[in-house]
């Protein structure tokens, strides 16, 4: 199977297919097929339709199924057979009528149950096939070389104005089922509706929400700090797409989850919320955000969009959960500007997202009325309405109050702005964001009523305005001054802010920069750090010498900061306006104590800490935490006692309650009151705040570990637990480090060599502080230079090393760690596995002399794997001009030897005409014994054997198959006197042993048959090789 992208048409190409297609008469065909409806099997009152369609590269028909089919392709020439494992029946007219260029003759075989569909295909034809929700789909391209195909741009169109509703909509033809995109990913943009891009195309992030509002209500901040505001408390990064962490069991009180389940289109994506009773849904889309809300106290269980991840990113970047007790709010950050459709199917709500033009179907219009006290009120008529669900958008930072729909098609067709209220376009139900706490947004059986207490509901205040004004001109005078920046009560801060915004649209163009820089410094002080950058960068285009002004710079260093931006941060607090500036001492401590530089963090802290109690609780707490988290890094531990103790007298917000006790158990373990600090991380684990509840269990499992509480096996068990449960920073990265020694510890090599080598990808920089490169290169010359790979299986170790082959040094080290392992493998017969090492390291890492050897050893794993052809063709492909006497001898001797395997005997012997070595000679004895060349192996053997019969020591296996070949020539030559002294010189030494009855058959006087000499020949070729050249060269890789 042959799986590519899907090439899209252009539109002049894709009109060109829709006439051909007509003119072709495609219909749907109908197959009546037999389903159990309590098993998922086919039954006779579903049906399936088969669809084709002709492009200009391939073929395809769509098979769609109730239920997704068991099925399996084969191949086999020019045919082609999907395989069902179900009995079916199906008409094949559609496929008749529609003539499809690459697939024809369509016939049906039924075979043991089985339904099997057989085409014929060219030759040459490549195919794809994949499932697509309930659809087999089927693409034949008879051209190879366009499969895979790209994926041209599609073409856009300017976005219609919500007012222009005379603007006709061409009509979509329907979507094919495709499958997983690879195309590239595209970046948000909130301007003019764009397609999305090809593969190539150099995609544009924007930047990413870094906070959202913890709840419904109003921020953190109405505590009278700076707001530290989190989009979601839970995240993992799956590509590049960021989703919520699934809960765990047991979490939010025992809800229930939904698995939305996504299917990717070419222009669409849909998400299916499969429900399990009636819920109403609500859908708009605001700021590039899409916003989904369900009526029921559901969690999201995102492992369906995960798993899609390279589709999904083409449509959004990231998919938040809000936390709400009463419903499912997701918010899903977009690409591109695109229109969402919410539609009901039976229970199901389907999430449409495409980038064409869509309104509500049954449009929702508001209305002005009076209520019964003579009030004025926005009153917009709607019934089937689901419950009221308050939050607050992360992104903006108001109020947004959603009203889901249980009939589908209901929504706000218009974007709808008064004096006191604005209401988005919604895709499905009713969305009402207040300007102003006095704002009434009320739910009644047949529609939502909007009143406004002490202000006027359909025109602007200008009362307000003029505090806000005085809170913004009460901060002068200081360059870091929260309480003035935040232009009145924290409490106050969506009607602060609206005030704000209002003041900037109504600014005259020379007053607007200073309109911005309120609203810019206001966004700072609520922990709003994206949208004060924004700010600044405009403010900044207007006016580039705001740039050199300390004011300007502390501001944009501190937003950099709240946005995790730490270099860009440290730049603009170090500016040379702020050298002696207090407040920039004290953002330089929290950016030193982010980036791990904890002794500067508290040489920043100590020289700015004076001016401490100029900044509310909330903001003081955190710098002290920070400082703690400094201090105990440094050991200096009376300093992190000291700020715990100062933290007593604060009002802190429950994630600091929790933090603060968390160093309090970090500093009683290094204070040596270690039960204390068991007690307190036991409790902290049970947390609500997960980041700080993973760190206590990872301050548990090393206390454990330290005091052999806990093996080092449910440790690891417990840490990679730990990895999921809170990702990211540097808390993962000491997951990983004391992850990686464990495995080491317990001999998990692959293991630990694979969680560094995830750290260096993740987190490249705290993996170079760490040094996890040069401890993998380390562990795997401890393994292959240093014997430890010798505990592992040979198969282990082979498999280990190509894994991470990566890894190997180069130079001398890296050959002697290649040739090692070579030795080992040749060691237990993995000859294969062996020569692929050695030409590895002949082909690619040496050459000169250092090549010419490695290949006369490759050379020998060829001959002992009885490959001596492949043993000549490397010897003579690194023949080098110039080489030491001993690698040119060596290589001439194993060129020799492949030569008489191969039965060439005279090349062999010409190889060694001029060398009179011993190796050299046992070479000429094989050459003699296998050209049978009776007289020069009688010559021969005799020297080698030389004067062995004197001392009456045994003989070596070696002479005895030297002597028994000898006499073996002798009794074909019939030189009768030569037996005879043979037997005198070696008869005792033959008396037992190997080849004993042989030479006692062939020198005991007896005259014996060709065939009888023949048979003793043979009997002692079974095993000669074993016992002669082929142990030798083994023992050049075993040593033994």
């Amino acid at each position: 199977m042959i799986c590519s992208e899907r090439k899209h048409l252009t539109a002049s190409a894709l009109r060109s297919v829709m006439v051909a297609g007509l003119a072709l008469g495609a219909v749907l065909a109908t197959v009546k097929v037999t389903y159990a409806q309590d098993s998922g099997t086919v039954s006779a009152r579903d049906q399936v339709r088969i669809r084709t369609g002709l492009h200009p590269d391939y073929s395809r028909v769509v098979f769609d199924f109730t239920v997704a089919p068991d099925y399996r392709l084969e191949r086999t020439g020019t045919e082609l057979r999907i395989v069902f494992e179900r009995g079916l029946s199906a008409d094949f007219g559609t496929l008749d009528a529609a003539s499809l260029r690459d697939i024809q003759s369509p016939r049906l075989i039924e075979n043991d149950g089985r339904t099997i569909m057989a085409f014929t295909v060219a030759e040459n034809a490549r195919t794809r096939d994949f499932l697509s929700g309930q659809s087999v789909v089927l693409d034949v391209f008879s051209d190879p070389s366009r499969a895979p195909a790209t994926v041209p741009p599609a073409v856009s169109s300017p976005p219609v104005s919500s007012s222009d509703t005379a603007e006709t909509i061409p009509q979509s033809q329907e979507d094919e089922p495709q499958p997983p995109s690879s195309a590239g990913l595209v970046a948000a943009d909130t301007g003019e509706v764009e397609p999305i891009v090809n593969p190539g195309e150099e995609p544009d992030e924007g930047p990413l929400p870094e906070r959202g509002v913890d709840g419904a209500g109003r921020p953190d901040s109405e505590r009278g700090g700076r707001t530290d505001i989190e989009l979601v408390a839970r995240r993992e990064v799956i590509g590049d797409l960021i989703l919520p962490v699934m809960p765990v069991s047991g979490e939010d009180g025992g809800r229930s989850l939904i698995r939305p389940v996504v299917e990717a289109f070419d222009q669409e994506l849909t998400l299916t919320f499969p429900w399990r009773d009636t819920v109403a849904g609500a859908a708009f889309v605001r700021g590039g955000v899409a916003w989904l809300v369900f009526d029921r106290a559901y969690d999201l269980d995102a492992g369906d969009l995960g798993a899609n991840e390279q589709a999904v990113t083409r449509w959004m970047r990231e998919v938040d959960v809000l936390p709400h007790p009463d419903a499912l709010v997701m918010r899903l950050v977009l690409r591109r500007q695109i229109s969402v459709v919410l539609e009901k199917v039976g229970l199901d709500w389907v999430v449409r997202m495409k980038q064409s033009l869509a309104k509500p179907r049954f449009p929702l219009v508001p209305e002005r009325r009076l209520d019964e006290a003579q009030r004025q009120q926005i009153f917009i008529p709607a019934a089937d309405l689901g419950r009221k669900v308050a939050v607050e958008d992360p992104l903006v930072g108001d109020e947004v109050v959603i009203f889901p729909t249980n009939s589908q098609g209901r929504g706000l067709a218009n974007r709808f702005s008064f004096a006191a209220a604005e209401l988005p376009e919604t895709a499905q139900g009713i969305a009402v964001v207040p300007f102003s706490d006095r704002v009434q947004v009320s739910r009644f059986p047949d529609g939502v009523a909007i009143q406004a207490d002490g202000i006027p509901l359909f025109s602007a205040s200008a009362g307000v305005s003029q505090i806000a004004r005085r809170g913004v001109a009460a901060g002068a005078g200081r360059l870091v001054d929260f309480d003035a920046w935040r232009a009145g009560e924290a409490w106050r801060y969506r009607e602060s802010k609206s005030l704000l915004q209002y003041e900037l649209s109504v600014a005259q163009p020379g007053e607007r920069n200073e309109a911005r820089w309120r609203l810019a410094r206001f966004f700072v002080a609520h922990g709003r750090d994206a949208e004060a950058m924004g700010l600044l960068e405009i403010l900044l285009e207007e006016d580039p010498s705001r740039e050199s002004r300390a004011d300007f710079r502390i501001a944009r260093g501190i937003a950099s900061f709240g946005m995790g931006q730490l270099p860009a941060a440290y730049e603009d607090l170090t500016h040379r306006s702020l050298l002696s500036d207090q407040d920039a001492e004290l953002w330089l401590a929290m950016v030193a104590e982010s980036d791990g530089r904890y002794g500067d963090a508290l040489d920043h802290y100590r020289r700015g800490r004076d001016v401490m109690g100029t900044y509310d609780a909330v903001t003081r707490a955190d710098m002290q935490l920070a400082m703690v988290r400094a201090a105990i890094a440094e050991e200096d531990y009376v300093l992190a006692s000291e700020e715990l103790s100062l933290l007593a007298g604060l009002d802190l917000t429950p994630k600091q309650v929790t933090e603060a006790v968390f160093q309090r158990a970090r500093l009683a373990e290094r204070e040596g009151l270690t039960e204390q600090a068991a007690v307190q991380y036991a409790d902290l684990a049970m947390s609500p705040q997960r980041g700080v509840a993973a760190r206590a269990r990872y301050a548990a499992v090393q206390r454990a570990l330290s005091d052999g509480s806990m093996t080092p096996d449910s440790a690891i068990e417990e840490l990679e637990r730990l990895r999921y449960a809170w990702r990211g920073n540097a808390f993962e990265v000491q997951v990983i480090d004391i992850l990686a020694d464990l495995y080491f510890m317990q001999r998990q090599y692959a293991s630990g060599l694979e969680s560094l080598r995830q750290g260096v990808a993740y987190y490249p920089d705290a993996a170079r502080e760490k040094r996890f490169t040069a401890r993998m290169g380390q562990t795997f010359r401890d393994l292959y230079l240093e014997g430890e790979a010798d505990s592992l299986s040979p198969l282990q170790a082979i498999g280990l090393f190509y894994q991470f082959r990566e890894l190997t040094p180069l130079g001398a080290d890296g050959d002697l760690m290649i040739r090692r392992l070579a030795d080992r493998l040749v060691s237990v017969d993995l000859l294969d596995r062996a020569a692929e090492l050695l030409d590895y390291q002949v082909r690619v890492r040496t050459e000169g002399a250092a090549r010419a050897l490695i290949a006369s050893n490759l050379a020998k794993v060829y001959i002992l794997d009885q490959h001596p052809d492949k043993a000549i063709e490397i010897l003579r492909a690194t023949r080098e001009p110039q080489l030491p006497a001993d690698i040119s001898a060596s290589r001439r001797w194993v060129e020799s030897r492949a030569l008489i395997e191969l039965d060439r005997f005279e090349e062999a012997e010409v190889l060694l005409e001029q060398d009179d070595s011993g190796e050299a000679e046992l070479l000429r004895s094989d050459i003699y014994w296998g050209a049978q060349d009776w007289q020069r192996l009688v010559r021969t053997n005799r020297r080698l054997l030389g004067d062995a019969w004197r001392n009456g020591s045994p003989l070596s296996d070696r002479q005895r198959l030297h002597l028994i070949r000898m006499a073996i020539a002798m009794t074909f030559l019939e030189d009768r006197q030569g037996l005879i002294d043979v037997r005198s010189l070696y008869g005792n030494a033959m008396r037992d042993g190997n080849f004993a009855n042989a030479f006692d058959l062939l020198t005991n006087n007896q005259e014996l048959s060709g065939r009888e000499i023949g048979a003793i020949a043979s009997q002692i070729a079974s095993v000669e090789k074993l016992q002669s050249f082929m142990r030798d060269y083994r023992s050049d890789f075993t040593g033994r």
